[in-house]
């Protein structure tokens, strides 16, 4: 029996200068592709490679989780791609951390806070939008 992938859109995110394609899937969830992750965090071009790679390092790192990848489409690829969702990739930043790549240190450093500050801004009812929350990240990515 084969799992038919899940469709998914395209928009392009940004982490203040860092610029690559995240998904949608058509339940409303946010997903990134593994070929993202090894183009922008461990410098691979090829799915497969990627997600050996992913897989070899995870074995090693989190244990007390298993990382979940998936087939989705898009209308820009006829093709699967393997994609994780957004919890998984927060989980892999994390691992890429630890094992030393400095591309996911540097993106993991530029986040921190983000998620922290826009709850206290919720619980004093400010308003934060997101070239408030893009010029905090760029200001971190600058200096």
């Amino acid at each position: 029996m084969s799992i038919i992938p899940q469709k998914a859109t395209i928009a392009t995110v940004s982490i203040g200068n860092l610029e690559f394609e995240g998904l949608m899937l058509e339940d409303g969830s946010f997903a990134i592709g593994v070929p993202q992750i090894g183009i922008n965090w461990l410098n691979q071009d090829t799915q497969n490679y990627t997600a050996q790679t992913l897989k070899r390092l995870l074995a090693k790192g989190s244990k007390t989780h298993k990382i979940v990848f998936f087939d989705c489409k898009t209308e820009f690829n006829k093709d699967k791609t393997l994609a994780v969702n957004l919890l998984d990739f927060q989980r892999i930043l994390r691992v890429l951390d630890k094992a030393g790549y400095q591309s996911a240190t540097d993106t993991c450093d530029d986040l921190i806070g983000v998620a922290i500050d826009q709850l206290w801004a919720d619980a004093f009812n400010i308003k934060r939008e997101k070239e408030d929350r893009q010029r905090v990240i760029v200001a971190r990515q600058t200096h």
